[in-house]
Order: structure tokens, then sequence, then C-alpha cells
């Protein structure tokens, strides 16, 4: 856990009366912590990550659950990314991380009509089509397991070749772009739980544009675009405690627990405290962004209004041990 950090770089830049700019980012998960890295490139900014959980990372940390067995590692959330990944691939390796991370062939299990009947689907490390195409041949089931039906190997050709055609593009929800044309089952088996997980947003309500350039990046991309990457231990270990060693090391500062923020003119009043800032960056969800917005003096904007306009509802991670 990261408390604080202080800037080890120069105090000035250019002239000597030019205070170095200072930059606040709302927010300590993926984005915030990607966002303070790539803006660390520049050694004249002054960057400071304000977090309100006890510790960076926000639904990507690892968490070591203590249980009566001992203690359980466990991941808040995202658990793996996809080889289709590429600007999370290049962070990780930045941050000498890609060494805490094991890969493996994408794989669909789900039940089948009865209790007793499992259905597999291996997704090979192959090129597009032929991934699509030669999926089941290079399927290697566990015992017990079942191929998928043929119509719904059919059905998930049909879908890849629909949104080729479509150029990648749709409009409207997930659940109206696969409704005309896909078994319900498919839909309610492998598209609601796929769409659902790469997005975080229900099935009713998650845009089929954003969902449509998912696939494009992984069924119909490269070799090993949808191999999936799993952490060896946690994602706390595996890649957010290298991000957070490498922004300390070039002297971005990390407070954390900073809860009540309020956003001001020119400063972010904290329980911590009001940190002044020249430019600001949020890295939080729409709505939390919005609500932070609306309570502050600054004018609304295009992206503010953007925030408003939509309703989503995010998936939640549940953990029974």
């Amino acid at each position: 856990m990261v408390q604080e950090t202080s800037s080890c770089a120069s105090d000035l830049v250019g002239p000597k009366t030019k205070v170095r700019p200072r930059i606040v980012i709302l927010g300590g998960g993926w984005s915030g912590l990607s966002a303070a890295l790539h803006l660390s490139h520049d050694p004249r900014l002054e960057i400071t990550i304000l977090e309100a959980a006890p510790q960076a990372g926000g639904r990507a940390r690892g968490l070591d659950w203590q249980t009566g067995i001992g203690t359980v590692p466990i991941d808040n959330g995202q658990h793996l990314i996809l080889g289709a990944y590429g600007e999370t691939f290049s962070l990780l390796r930045e941050a000498g991380a890609l060494n805490r991370w094991e890969s493996g062939p994408m794989a669909w299990a789900c039940p089948h009509d009865s209790k007793d009947q499992w259905l597999w689907q291996s997704i090979p490390s192959i090129g597009f089509p032929w991934r699509i195409l030669l999926a089941d041949v290079y399927a290697r089931r566990p015992v017990g397991f079942a191929s998928w039906p043929m119509p719904w190997r059919v059905s998930m050709v049909q879908v890849i070749l629909r949104a080729y055609r479509q150029r990648w593009s749709a409009r409207g929800t997930a659940q109206a772009w696969f409704a005309p044309n896909t078994p319900p089952p498919l839909i309610e088996k492998f598209w609601r739980p796929m769409v659902e997980g790469a997005l975080n947003t229900e099935f009713e309500s998650a845009s089929a544009a954003v969902f449509l350039q998912i696939l494009r990046n992984t069924l119909a991309g490269p070799r090993g675009a949808t191999d999936c990457w799993h952490p060896k231990k946690n994602l706390g270990e595996a890649a957010i405690d290298p991000l957070i060693a490498l922004a300390c090391a070039r002297g971005v500062g990390i407070k954390t627990g900073t809860r009540g923020l309020r956003i001001g003119n020119h400063s972010v009043e904290s329980s911590q405290g009001a940190i002044p800032f020249d430019h600001l960056v949020l890295a939080l969800p729409a709505r939390e962004c919005r609500r932070l917005w609306q309570q502050s003096p600054l004018p609304a904007t295009a992206e503010s209004e953007r925030w408003a306009s939509g309703e989503t509802r995010g998936i939640a991670t549940l953990w029974a041990l």
C-alpha cells in the first residue's frame, strides 16, 4: 500500500519564475495509473493521484482474503487480459511485469439442456478467419464435455461475417444487435456473459458498437489475439504493484484514502486537505465524474454533458468462500 510519495524531479522548468505544471488525477485504478505513467515521461510535470480506497488499483487490485482455511489470493473484478490488449501489454512490459503472467488458448464451458451435460469450445491461437472455421477441430475437450451443437458453431461464423460486412459498426444495444439471428440458448450461455464480462455493463444496455470493436480486435484479430493471460498469483502482484512502483520511481505522488472529494476552480478538496492543480484528469466511472462535476463551480462541457446522457449499471463481483 502506498500512502504518499514526493516528487524528486526538478522543481522548475524553463524560466526560473515558472512553476512546474501540477496534474491531479482522480482515481488510482488502471485508468489513473496508466494516465500517470504516460504523463510521467515528461519530467516537467508534477503528478499526483488521489485514490479513495486504502490502496491503488481499483477493481484490478488483488486481495489476500483471510479465511478459516488460511489466506486465499483472489482478484477484485477483472482477472484476465486478452492477447489483443496491445496497450495493456505495453504498459506491463514497461513496468517489467510480463513474467508475472501466463497464457493459454481461450476456452468456454457452459451447461447444456440438462444438468449432466456440459459443452466445451476452445478458440485456437491461429489467425482470422481460421480460428473461427477450425475452432472445433483444434478443441481438446476435458473428459465429460461435449462439443458445441452445430447450429451454435454456424451461428458464431455468421455473427463474425455479419460484423465484418457492417465494418464492425452498429447502433443500439448488444441485445438488439444479437437478437434477430442468434439462437437464444447461445445468447444466454455465451454472448450475454461475454458482453457483460468484457464491458462490465448489462447485456440489455451495453453498446453494440463498443462490443463489435472488441470482436474485431479479438476473434477477428491476428494470431494470439484471443489468448487469455492470467496472473500467476493475483492482479495486485502481477500488475498493480509493478505499476505503482514504476509511478513512484518517476516521482508520481499517490495519496490513498482521499475521501470526500470536491472539485474547486483550482484545487481538489478531500479528507486530506486541499490539493491545488493546473490540470485535472478524471479517471473514474462516468456516473462519479458526473456527480463531482455537477457539484463543482466548473462550467458544463460537451464531455460532462455526455456523462449525463446515458444511464448504465455496472456488474458487481461477489466472492463466496
